[in-house]
């Protein structure tokens, strides 16, 4: 005598569900799915200007090139000098193929010389989840006669 087994169904159902799950999971993470920050210009130099109480301001062009959005956190001046302040940003979510602007502000009446300020934009890029830019330049002093 033979003995005759059944399947049982819901293991079956619950087996296959899982790794259902698991083959959807992995094809999204091939595929990409992911944002990517980018900017042609990270470093920006204003050469000589001269002190004064109008801060300086400087827009940098974020791009997207992943093919998921791109959400911008943050945007903080890592105050080397005391002289910068955070950044403002157009936009916070960049659509793949899209740009935005971040505007940063250098204060100019902080001090004289060679000064150099970054700034972090943070945002969903798992890569670069903490994108540096940075302004550089001279401030001249007032030349008094």
């Amino acid at each position: 005598m033979t003995a005759r087994l059944r399947p049982n169904w819901s293991f079956l159902c619950v087996s296959a569900g899982i790794l259902w799950a698991f083959c959807l999971c992995g094809a999204a993470d091939e595929t990409g799915g992911m944002p990517l920050i980018y900017c042609d210009k990270p470093f920006h130099d204003f050469g000589v200007k001269q002190q004064s109480s109008a801060p300086f301001l400087h827009s940098f062009r974020v791009e997207n090139l992943g093919d998921a959005p791109l959400l911008i956190k943050a945007v903080s001046a890592d105050n080397g000098c005391g002289c910068s302040s955070s950044g403002t940003v157009a936009d916070r979510r960049v659509n793949p193929g899209s740009n935005t602007l971040v505007l940063v502000k250098l204060r100019m009446d902080q001090g004289k010389g060679a000064v150099c300020e970054g700034w972090t934009i943070e945002s969903n890029d798992p890569q670069t989840p903490k994108y540096e830019v940075m302004v550089c330049g001279v401030i001249a002093a007032d030349v008094e006669v």
